[in-house]
């Protein structure tokens, strides 16, 4: 089963969660020796970065048009790639093209099945009160879907929220694999001792990803504990614009670190390992990688119930709602920070999270997934 793995969004440049994504699951399938013969399509851009990676796979080249005309069409990408795709696919003898990333300008092909993991529907609420750019996203995102054999999400929850805005799914296989799960061990100890203690919280600085709550929450405690607040993220046009004059009239600024550089995964692990707890108060998740992560390091875990994150965290760690309540968040942190949780539920917590999330099984389950549509399509 010779499989094409579409990674020509990747930027090594700029990480996000997709692209993790994509890389967990390479390694699950490297690790399974698992029979998907997989071929990379990489661009000029990632090509070193894939072969470093991952050098017994084999990788075939996208030549990816240049320009600034190019960059706004991005919508009709699988439209402008299309021949050469199919070229691709035809000289290379290609069973199933596998799409880690699917959205409304992800590659297509019109002469083999097609598999799409579909991460979440945010943008269909991110985009409220933008007309032009949510119909855009609507009809060009519907026809991606549409062209896909069979859809892959990464949650249940994710799946009844693509279904409720995209129905076209009801009629079409859908499949849940979980997202892998991966950390590093850690760097070594004191890394951030200039910090600690410290609450941490690893997200983007979006608004939907609710940092305002902590920060209030964080501004009620303020006076009753001696830790820090360190936000783990890339410093945004949100951050200066609100969340910096939030902290200065909270009277917390002295107490408040944004940590704004690429770590490696090591430096990551150390950052989580050393937190004092953990919090993510998130309105919006399709998973969320960031509270297993440090569930992994046996670190105390505080989120929120929203979107998948009960889910997806097995309803092992402690919750706070409603998620806009400062008082509730504030009082779950404190809380654990004077019971101190016990040492064996840190650990039972972390060892059933690295067997449900085990990259091995993610791989496990998408060979399934992929032999099926194969023998339904052939």
């Amino acid at each position: 089963m010779k499989t094409l793995f579409d990674l020509t969004y990747v930027n090594p440049a700029s990480f996000s969660g997709i692209a993790v994504y994509a890389l967990r699951l390479l390694r699950g399938i490297d690790q399974l020796n698992s029979g998907l013969s997989p071929v990379l399509l990489v661009t000029q851009k990632n090509c070193d970065y894939f072969a470093d990676k991952f050098p017994s796979f084999s990788a075939i080249r996208l030549q990816i048009k240049e320009g600034r005309i190019f960059e706004k069409l991005h919508a009709i990408n699988g439209y402008i790639y299309k021949r050469d795709l199919n070229r691709i696919i035809a000289d290379n003898g290609i069973d199933v093209l596998f799409t880690p990333y699917l959205h409304m300008g992800a590659l297509f092909s019109t002469d083999i099945p097609q598999v799409g993991v579909l991460h979440d529907t945010q943008s269909f609420d991110l985009l409220k009160g933008q007309w032009v750019k949510r119909c855009v996203y609507r009809v060009f995102t519907q026809a991606a879907i549409k062209r896909m054999s069979h859809v892959v999400v990464i949650s249940e929850h994710s799946k009844i929220s693509a279904v409720k805005m995209v129905p076209l799914l009801n009629s079409m296989p859908v499949t849940t694999i979980y997202n892998s799960v991966e950390v590093s061990s850690p760097l070594g100890s004191s890394l951030f001792s200039k910090l600690s203690p410290y609450i941490l919280v690893v997200n983007t600085l979006m608004p939907y990803k609710n940092l305002e709550t902590l920060l209030r929450a964080f501004a009620i405690l303020k006076s009753r504990i001696t830790h820090n607040l360190v936000i783990k993220a890339a410093k945004l046009v949100y951050w200066e614009a609100t969340m910096v004059p939030l902290i200065e009239k909270l009277e917390i600024t002295d107490r408040v670190y944004l940590i704004p550089e690429n770590f490696s995964e090591s430096r990551l692990a150390s950052l989580y390992s050393e937190a004092a707890i953990f919090v993510s108060p998130s309105k919006m998740e399709g998973f969320g990688y960031s509270p297993i992560e440090a569930a992994i390091h046996e670190i105390p875990v505080v989120c929120s119930k929203e979107g998948a994150l009960y889910e997806t965290t097995r309803g092992l760690l402690n919750y706070y709602s409603p998620v806009d309540d400062a008082e509730q968040l504030a009082g779950k942190i404190e809380n654990i920070l004077l019971k101190k949780t016990c040492t064996e539920k840190l650990r039972k917590i972390s060892r059933e999270y690295m067997d449900v999330y085990s990259p091995i099984k993610q791989a496990q389950e998408l060979r399934a997934v992929l032999e099926k549509t194969i023998k339904k399509t052939s």
